[in-house]
Parts: structure tokens; C-alpha cells; sequence
């Protein structure tokens, strides 16, 4: 899933060391317990060369299970996965509100409630930002964030997206995996359902939503330095620099 996820180039990483990427297969279930693990691991590494680990995301319970070391229950049995399917969105709600657990930002999404539940982040420990953590937020102008997705959806399709998705398609079916905004959209498209524009517009919207999702989530966060600066490269390196003692230097990763 290269294209879809706007996955750092072959020069990007070659540029900047990556972590994190191709660790599952899309057919494979993947959550915010197994990316916590995986993301402590990879910063422990970064820590122990004497380089400076950045966590960068948009996944709102995936990122704040890492930086506020949220505690799981036991992976769910596929018994259990398979019972909070065939659970109403009213049902999912009553057992989060139930299980003292906060509402995700989509709360009449059926699978985020489900996700929410596996996981099981504890509510109950203190939201305490892990040791020596800056968390930087980027805020884009609405119509200057829908001008850059836009943007990015011509992009991807001209890198090759519709054969991506026809490929991946071909070999995983219907997977969740393929259900974010872009495989779904160009899906249709493939089976004749959406003309190329009506495709190029859906995953637009969708990523839009998506984007307005993100927002309302990050904004409760009040550990997080926005930076709606003009220079926000200036005011990161500034935050960075004052906060974890940090001179910029061009060999961190």
C-alpha cells in the first residue's frame, strides 16, 4: 500500500531513516497495542545511537497510546471480534460509555467503537506525557488544507494509484484495510461504479472528513504546540531546541 498512504518515497527514506512502515500485510489485523510496541521499540533504538526520534501521525488513539503510555487488555478472541460485529452503533456506545472510555471523534462509526473496545486504553491512569516529549501540531487554513488534498489525490494517481488498487484488490478482496477513503473511492471506480473524476472527488471528500476528525480529536489535547505560524520549520526547531535541549543539526533522524 504505497501510493494510498502517501508512504515516504525510496529517496525520502534513503534521505531520512523510517520506521514503522511494511509491518503488516493489508490482509492482517493491526491496532493501537501493536503499534505502541512497535513504536517504543523503534524510539528506544533511535534513543540508544544518540539521535532524536520523531512520532509523526494522524491516528488520534495511536498516538496518544504511545505518548501518554496508555494501558491494553489481552488481544480480544476472534469469538469476542466476531460478537462486537454484529453489535448496533447504539449497543458499541452504550459499552464504551459503559467500560468508562472516552467517545472516539467518528462515534457513529460502528468499526472505530469495535477498535475501541478491543483495545481497551485504560481512562483510569493519569494522562501524563511520556519523559522528554514535544508534541507539535500543524494547522492548515480549511481552504488551503482542501487545495493541498486535492493536490495530493492528483498526485497519487498519477504516481500510479488506480493499478495499486486494482492489484491490491486482486490479491487481498475485501480487506478493512482497503476500505480507507482512497482504496474505496478508486475501488468503485474500477467496478465501473464512479467515473475517474466522481473517484478523484470521493477520496477528497473522504480524506477531508477525515482531516476534520483529526482536528476535533488533537484540539482536547492540551500538551500539543500549534504551530500556525508562517515559519513553522523556525517555530518547531525553536520548541524543539528549548524544550528537550536539542541544538539542530542536519544528521538527526
Amino acid at each position: 500500500m504505497d501510493i494510498g498512504t502517501a508512504k515516504p518515497t525510496a529517496e525520502e527514506r534513503r534521505r531520512v531513516p523510517h520506521f514503522g512502515l511494511d509491518a503488516v500485510t493489508p490482509d492482517r489485523h493491526f491496532s493501537a497495542y501493536g503499534f505502541k510496541h512497535l513504536a517504543e521499540a523503534a524510539i528506544a533504538e533511535i534513543t540508544a545511537r544518540g539521535h532524536l526520534p520523531i512520532v509523526v501521525g494522524g491516528t488520534g488513539l495511536y498516538v496518544d497510546a504511545l505518548i501518554y503510555n496508555f494501558a491494553f487488555r489481552p488481544a480480544p478472541s476472534e469469538a469476542e471480534r466476531a460478537a462486537l460485529g454484529l453489535l448496533s452503533v447504539a449497543e458499541l456506545q452504550a459499552r464504551v460509555c459503559a467500560a468508562g472510555l472516552a467517545l472516539p471523534a467518528n462515534a457513529r462509526n460502528p468499526r472505530h467503537l469495535q477498535r475501541l473496545l478491543e483495545g481497551g486504553a485504560s481512562p483510569r491512569q493519569p494522562r501524563v506525557l511520556r519523559p522528554n516529549t514535544v508534541v507539535l501540531g500543524v494547522s492548515w487554513p480549511r481552504e488551503q488544507l482542501r487545495e493541498r488534498i486535492a493536490a495530493r489525490v492528483e498526485h497519487m494517481v498519477q504516481d500510479g494509484l488506480i493499478d495499486e488498487v486494482r492489484t491490491l484488490s486482486e490479491r487481498y478482496g475485501d480487506v478493512e484495510a482497503l476500505r480507507a477513503p482512497g482504496y474505496r473511492a478508486f475501488r468503485r471506480y474500477l467496478s465501473g461504479e464512479l467515473n475517474l473524476a466522481e473517484a478523484k472527488a470521493a477520496f477528497a471528500r473522504g480524506d477531508l472528513q477525515l482531516a476534520k476528525r483529526q482536528r476535533a480529536w488533537f484540539k482536547r489535547g492540551s500538551d500539543i504546540q500549534w504551530l500556525d505560524t508562517a515559519d513553522r520549520l523556525e517555530a518547531a526547531l525553536y520548541l524543539i531546541t528549548e524544550r528537550l535541549h536539542v541544538l539542530p543539526d542536519s544528521s538527526e533522524e
